[in-house]
């Protein structure tokens, strides 16, 4: 049961945020692992683990890995924001960022002489083996998160209409995306401390709903919490 949730909420958590990403950096193929800001927070995973010597309780893990998340996602945004790069070459800016936090996650565990730096090397790989009812806190966190994210579509939809109108329809555009930024990093932060990294999840689920019709960014978070939880589960 507890790997059930876990697996539930974790494919729900990571759905939402491929969609929001989308959105949010106007970009179609962005998402947590692919633009590296899962990679971002396993990095800071590991280097807690290798920093604490495996003494490091769960909740100060979980803290680590969401802020590197968010560490990565405002940087990626910062690029997008500033419009330093297209949607094409900030893509690669944030494949190449993974690939670099990939290369310094494998060095930390070749390098590693503690058993619980090298155990990580299955969790790198993605998983839900490690679950117990130890993680439920964890899991029920993501929860209220992955709600409140279904419930801004509203917003996501003026936004998707350029900058100048949605500030015209009073949207606060500043407000807005640092508040997404954030629940995209605790989103992304707390299934990478369950889970490891998972990608293509946040890819594939929007534009498979996107297929069928849903555009609506009301529907669609919705639509990805749930198929994004029953493609997990099944899978």
């Amino acid at each position: 049961l507890p790997r059930a949730l876990a697996v539930l909420m974790v494919g729900a958590s990571l759905a939402v945020s491929g969609a929001v990403m989308q959105a949010l950096f106007e970009n179609p193929l962005a998402e947590p692992g692919l633009l590296g800001v899962a990679n971002g927070a396993g990095v800071a995973l590991v280097m807690a683990v290798l920093l604490g010597h495996g003494l490091l309780p769960i909740w100060f893990l979980s803290a680590c890995a969401i802020a590197g998340a968010l560490l990565m996602t405002m940087l990626l945004l910062g690029f997008a924001r500033r419009r330093l790069l297209t949607n094409a070459r900030l893509l690669l800016v944030g494949v190449a960022l993974g690939i670099v936090c990939s290369a310094i996650m494998t060095w930390a565990v070749y390098f590693s002489t503690s058993l619980d730096l090298r155990q990580l090397m299955y969790w790198m790989m993605g998983g839900f083996s490690g679950i117990d009812w130890r993680h439920q806190g964890l899991v029920l966190a993501l929860l209220p998160i992955v709600l409140w994210l279904c419930c801004q579509g509203h917003v996501l939809n003026f936004m998707s209409l350029g900058e100048q109108q949605a500030q015209q329809l009073g949207v606060s555009l500043h407000l807005w995306r640092n508040l997404l930024v954030l629940a995209i990093g605790l989103l992304v932060g707390v299934s990478v401390a369950l889970a490891g990294v998972i990608s293509f999840i946040g890819l594939v689920i929007p534009h498979i709903l996107r297929l069928t019709g849903l555009t609506d960014q009301r529907r669609l978070l919705v639509g990805c919490a749930l198929a994004g939880g029953g493609d997990t589960v099944i899978s």
